[in-house]
């Protein structure tokens, strides 16, 4: 991505952070819903809405759950397969603000 970021059109595409929507979900929703030309526009009620709607890859139970915190910091149970990798990421991470 980062290297096709300079190609793309800024009006067709839009970079949201995992951590950005998970910390707050109304704010990212009025942010960004607006770019999709979600139907309806965004309302403090749609995000909650949002979450809830099928998805073919997830169950009822995976989607009826609030967006949480859980995921935010979990590579780091991966890190010492990741060390040797590390210095490959390092352009990526500095890149997306990690």
């Amino acid at each position: 991505m980062v290297a096709l970021r300079p190609l793309l059109d800024p009006a067709t595409w839009i970079e949201i952070r995992y951590e950005d929507v998970v910390s707050d979900l109304e704010a990212s929703a009025g942010e960004h819903f607006p770019f999709c030309s979600y139907p309806g526009g965004c309302s403090p009620a749609l995000p909650r809405s949002a979450r809830r709607q099928d998805r073919a890859q997830s169950t009822y139970l995976d989607v009826a759950k609030p967006v949480h915190r859980g995921a935010i910091g979990r590579w780091r149970n991966y890190a010492k397969w990741l060390e040797p990798s590390l210095p490959l990421l390092e352009r990526f991470v500095k890149e997306f603000g990690y």
